[in-house]
């Protein structure tokens, strides 16, 4: 059995004029050793982004829909969540989901 964690990032960014969400799921490794990127793309958001709090419930979203689809596909499953959302509030454009920890059986 292999365990990993999995944790998402949203960022605000202009793309053709259209504020779009760049979103970001890591999952990790070894304690943090080693990091791949899941999930890598911008998206339009799902509600209106009034500030940190709405940036953190899409980069969740997200992040759970990744654990659902990409990373279910792949064998691993949500075993557990450590619910406390942190973020950089220094200029309010930084967006993180919970912390998930995965497990994955080896065949």
């Amino acid at each position: 059995m292999r365990f990993a964690t999995v944790h998402g990032v949203v960022v605000t960014e202009m793309l053709g004029g259209v504020e779009k969400l760049h979103l970001k799921v890591f999952i990790a490794f070894d304690h943090g050793q080693h990091v791949d990127i899941v999930r890598d793309e911008a998206l339009d958001p799902v509600r209106q982004v009034k500030g940190i709090a709405d940036l953190c419930w899409h980069a969740d979203q997200w992040t759970q829909e990744t654990l659902g689809i990409e990373l279910a596909r792949e064998g691993w499953e949500a075993i557990g969540v450590d619910e406390t959302v942190l973020y950089d509030d220094s200029d309010g454009q930084l967006g993180t989901s919970a912390t998930y920890f995965v497990r994955r059986m080896m065949v």
